[in-house]
């Protein structure tokens, strides 16, 4: 085959470029079709950045420490208080230490002191032979059986350990 000059015929339809080349005399007519490039859509994103906010600078301060007061707490006597009656006036007493030295008949109610020990601690804080417990750390048992009465005395006892 021999060269043969072509002469092309450009035409657009619809945004597509069309190249129409003639090729030599009675050959059909070739047409080669270029697409033009279109620009690419970009998406832009628009993204804010705030500064960081500005951190004052430090303070320099001057404490003076004027006095130092220690609080403390008023202290609790470790013990349990008895309420005991005699001759219809009542009496809080307070044990503070153990053994009690006192003693009194077993499952009667009202308990009634019957005996107390020589130099004993019920005797160091005022009780005396005749009284009757009327109540005991706060609790009052009257009403109460003997074994109630009891177990509130044991407890008072357990807290001086």
């Amino acid at each position: 085959m021999g060269n043969t000059p072509c002469s092309p015929a450009v035409t657009e339809e619809n945004d597509v470029k069309v190249d129409t080349v003639s090729a030599s005399p009675g050959l059909p007519e070739t047409a080669l079709v270029v697409e033009e490039e279109k620009p690419a859509e970009v998406e832009v994103a628009v993204v804010v950045v705030e500064p960081e906010p500005e951190v004052p600078p430090p303070v320099e301060a001057a404490i003076e420490v004027v006095e130092v007061v220690e609080v403390v707490a008023p202290a609790t006597p470790k013990g349990f208080v008895i309420v005991m009656s005699e001759k219809g006036v009542e009496k809080d007493i307070t044990f503070t230490n153990l053994p009690l030295g006192m003693t009194f008949s077993i499952d009667i109610t009202p308990v009634t002191i019957t005996k107390m020990s020589a130099g004993g601690e019920a005797e160091k804080v005022g009780v005396k032979v005749g009284m009757t417990i009327e109540a005991v750390a706060g609790k009052s048992v009257k009403g109460l059986a003997y074994k109630e009465v009891w177990a509130l005395l044991v407890a008072g006892v357990n807290s001086l350990k």
